[in-house]
């Protein structure tokens, strides 16, 4: 292994996230267009840029949440559209800045509830995260935010 290599981190599904002349936005409108990219597992990326420059737009796009207008996304050279909804719920995670929970539930519960697509009941999921005193764990609120 070289020293300049980044360090490796073990994993059951190493992940190599490819973007071959990608293009997202909303519509026909692209916000990002001709995007050459790959992400590997066990390299941290940070995705930097302006408000309004297709932040989130790139990752919604990733995640199909938003269609991918040109080019493609490839996880593990298999079209990130063509799998199984369950396949990139088990690969992928996404929990949106602004997202709504519509009752008080604790962060380290809400950050738990991404192990449902790994077929873990949700019952057993919360009663494994970690039991706190109230006043130590944030409270995710409506509206999205933490206490």
């Amino acid at each position: 292994m070289n020293p300049s290599d980044p360090p490796r981190t073990p994993q059951a599904h190493p992940v190599t996230l490819t973007l071959a002349n990608a293009a997202f936005g909303y519509g026909r409108d692209a916000v990002i267009r001709n995007l050459d990219a790959t992400f590997r597992a066990g390299v941290i990326t940070a995705i930097l840029g302006n408000n309004g420059v297709g932040k989130s737009t790139l990752l919604k796009g990733i995640l199909t949440l938003t269609p991918c207008l040109e080019g493609s996304v490839r996880l593990d050279g298999a079209e990130i559209s063509a799998l199984p909804a369950a396949v990139r719920a088990r690969r992928l995670a996404y929990l949106e800045q602004q997202a709504s929970c519509h009752w008080p539930m604790r962060v380290d519960r809400v950050v738990a509830l991404g192990r449902a697509p790994h077929g873990e009941h949700r019952h057993a999921l919360l009663d494994r995260a970690p039991h706190q005193e109230q006043s130590h764990v944030p409270l995710a609120r409506p509206g999205g935010a933490a206490e």
